[in-house]
């Protein structure tokens, strides 16, 4: 399952990386530079542009980068930056909380929806795994190479206890008290 997650920040971080090489492309592009003069006095919202025939003219109020060069290179970068570590912190988010469910024997699709929609799901899975991993160290665990204790009717636990008493094994006081005991279950 963390494959699939991984797969998938992988191909979000290069659809990001293809838009935004697609909008930093006329930024990039080969860009002649004009002549001295020219475009040395241009003030916010002007821009030297190079008309058909070649020639270089300023226009007032095209934008207020004077190159036109866009967004700038760094801002992207931190973006894509960004954009990654958050997917990358979900993925893991997301594989530790499944893990923890799946070990406390919990069902990891739930804990992934509650790391998902909750804003401390990772905590919620920690704290229902280590609370339903003591639930189960409490509870007694059987044995499985130990036969199955034999359930035994008042009857025949009367008439066992009787036998033995008459083989001499039991001492009166014993089998009185047993007897009242298995008498009082009933």
């Amino acid at each position: 399952m963390a494959r699939r997650f991984v797969a998938a920040a992988l191909l979000v971080t290069g659809l990001l990386t293809g838009a935004v090489a697609g909008l930093a492309a006329p930024a990039l592009a080969d860009d002649p530079t004009p002549p001295p003069g020219v475009c040395d006095n241009l003030s916010i919202g002007d821009a030297c542009i190079q008309d058909p025939d070649g020639t270089w003219s300023v226009e007032h109020g095209v934008g207020s980068d004077p190159g036109g060069a866009g967004l700038p290179s760094a801002f992207i970068g931190l973006m894509i930056v960004a954009i990654a570590v958050g997917i990358g912190t979900t993925v893991w988010r997301v594989s530790v909380a499944r893990r923890l469910a799946q070990d406390a024997g919990l069902d990891p699709g739930d804990a992934t929806a509650i790391t998902l929609l909750g804003n401390d799901g990772l905590d919620a899975t920690y704290i229902a795994s280590a609370m339903r991993s003591a639930q189960q160290s409490r509870e007694p665990r059987r044995r499985p190479d130990l036969p199955l204790p034999r359930v035994t009717s008042a009857e025949d636990r009367l008439r066992e206890l009787q036998r033995l008493h008459d083989q001499g094994l039991v001492t009166d006081e014993e089998y009185t008290h047993r007897r009242s005991a298995i008498v009082d279950t009933l």
